[in-house]
């Protein structure tokens, strides 16, 4: 099975961070680790034995003193705990740094579970579709084969018929000649009869024509009461439909409101961390000694700086986003996510997902597409990045 770019790009990603990880440790260690190079000095105690006929000794030797403990100086006893306390941060680390690998790889172990679990759903669709098309396939001959069984069907009753209609014919002569005395003698009744129905039609035209008139005088008059009323409507329903497009517009100001509001809100709050941050490095700083020049000042992101920067970053992401919402409106699918970053740009860990759009396969291209940018660009001239930004996507501004 072969591992997709993502997935050999990720594992390149964590083999690095590790090798990195791992070269610190190292460097602390030797940093930490300082071998001894003052001179020592040995304090020794002779002692002999006392003089027999002048001391005090029953069996004529002097008692040998205590050995004592050596006590580590104060200097040794800081460097012991610093070293200690470097060996546990060194160890935190490189078990971080082996769950996020854990992590990284359980992941792409899931994403390749999806994509076969894809590539089956596509197999078994092909399968099904051709499954379908020999059925359609079958059907059609049947179908075929029943047009022309009626086809053949058509001719036999066809021929059936014109022999009806040849016996229909002769019958229909014989017939006719019977019946030609027989209307030679009702013509002259049929004369007088002619007489007295034009006269009448000649009466019921006139009577109809009189109603014709009548009816299409009421007919006009209908239609340009349906017309007036038609205008009524038709002024009406734009007047509605100009009173929803006021309506629209008015809730999507608010929309547009309510989201410059939030990403202010952001804004305001990535400042006041940052401003905290400074402080709390100017406070720091102010026991030592400050060097540098004053034109070399660097600024932090805020405001309109900061919102330009954003729109560079969603610009690098967006591209990698690989997913299409049909029929979706503006706002309604918004994904939030917290990226912390070094001074260069360079990605520290996983974005985090601050707030789901409400669909996780989006969610998901999106921190796919986070990662695939990496470093971020940099800053304008002047300014520093925040150890953190706040990006929103929005899935219809993206089409």
């Amino acid at each position: 099975m072969t591992m997709s770019d993502s997935s050999k790009k990720g594992w390149s990603l964590a083999f690095l961070l590790s090798a990195g990880v791992h070269g610190l440790l190292l460097l602390a260690l030797i940093t930490v680790v300082q071998w001894r190079t003052d001179a020592e000095y040995v304090y020794a105690e002779l002692w002999a034995p006392e003089d027999m006929s002048s001391g005090t000794d029953t069996h004529g030797l002097a008692v040998k003193p205590e050995p004592r403990t050596p006590q580590p100086t104060p200097r040794e006893a800081r460097q012991e705990k610093l070293r200690q306390e470097q060996e546990r941060e060194a160890q935190k680390a490189a078990q971080e740094e082996a769950r996020k690998a854990e992590l990284l790889k359980q992941r792409e172990i899931r994403a390749q579970q999806l994509e076969q679990e894809r590539l089956a759903k596509e197999r078994l669709a092909r399968q099904e579709a051709r499954r379908l098309r020999e059925e359609r396939l079958a059907k059609e001959k049947a179908r075929a084969r029943r047009i022309q069984a009626l086809k053949e069907e058509q001719e036999r009753i066809e021929l059936e018929r014109k022999k009806a209609l040849e016996e229909q014919e002769r019958a229909r002569r014989l017939a006719q000649e019977r019946l030609a005395e027989e209307k030679r003698r009702a013509e002259e009744k049929q004369k007088a009869q002619e007489a007295a129905r034009k006269a009448e039609e000649e009466r019921l035209a006139k009577e109809a024509a009189r109603k014709a008139e009548k009816e299409r005088l009421a007919k006009i008059e209908a239609e340009r009461k349906a017309a007036e009323l038609a205008k009524q409507k038709a002024a009406e329903e734009a007047k509605r439909k100009a009173e929803e497009a006021k309506k629209r517009a008015a809730a999507e100001r608010a929309r547009k409101i309510a989201r410059q509001k939030e990403i202010e809100r952001q804004a305001r709050l990535i400042r006041e961390k940052e401003l905290a941050r400074l402080n709390a490095q100017l406070s720091g700083d102010r026991s030592g000694t400050k060097t540098g020049t004053p034109n070399n000042v660097q600024q932090s992101l805020t405001g309109a700086a900061a919102q330009r920067y954003n729109g560079r970053v969603i610009a690098c992401i967006r591209p990698h986003i690989a997913y299409n919402i049909e029929g979706a409106r503006p706002g309604q699918y918004v994904a939030t996510y917290q990226v912390s970053v070094l001074p260069t740009g360079q990605q520290i860990g996983a974005a985090v997902l601050v707030k789901s759009s409400g669909l996780p396969a989006y969610d998901r291209a999106v921190q796919h597409a986070i990662a695939r940018c990496n470093p971020f660009p940099p800053p304008e001239k002047g300014f520093n990045l925040p150890r953190s930004i706040i990006l929103n996507f929005d899935p219809v501004e993206q089409q």
